[in-house]
């Protein structure tokens, strides 16, 4: 079981999907594009290259420790997890965007129109780097209405029925 789940949530179990290392349960997973592999959330992972995409490709966090190869496992789909924050800051507000960054969960964006992986739920006066965070998971996949649809610079996107929604 998940060591940081803080509240309930909804668990679905995956199948048919293939997990491509070793994660450990309370990880924040993603799917890659066109595959059903399963990885750790992070722009250092094999396949996973672009911090502003990952939001779009999570799909959860892990319920139990799984093993490379494993094609059925449990998935939290909703709920609140600490997470650890990849970078401080003071200004933070209930229910702020929470960004992907590398399996750590960060709350600057560095570009408008990143997806988020949930939103913040303050539990002290400004966060540390290093520390953790409440964060109420609300993962991409499973409220994508369309991607591919290019935005001005040029860049596919994940858009459509995102929360919260994007300034």
């Amino acid at each position: 079981m998940s060591e940081n789940r803080r509240s309930e949530g909804l668990l679905v179990t995956l199948q048919f999907c293939t997990a491509i290392s070793n994660i450990p349960a309370g990880t924040p997973l993603a799917i890659n594009t066109a595959t059903n592999n399963i990885y750790t959330l992070g722009a250092s992972t094999t396949g996973l290259v672009s911090t502003g995409n990952l939001g779009g490709r999570f799909i959860g966090v892990a319920d139990q420790d799984i093993s490379a190869n494993e094609s059925s496992f449990p998935v939290w789909v909703e709920g609140v997890f600490e997470l650890t924050a990849a970078s401080a800051w003071t200004t933070a507000y209930i229910g702020y965007p929470v960004m992907a960054d590398s399996g750590k969960a960060c709350i600057t964006a560095g570009t408008i129109g990143h997806t988020p992986i949930g939103s913040y739920i303050p539990a002290g006066t400004g966060e540390r780097s290093g520390g953790t965070i409440m964060v109420r998971i609300k993962p991409a996949m499973w409220r994508w209405s369309t991607y591919g649809v290019t935005s001005i610079s040029g860049t596919a996107m994940y858009v459509g029925s995102t929360f919260p929604q994007q300034l």
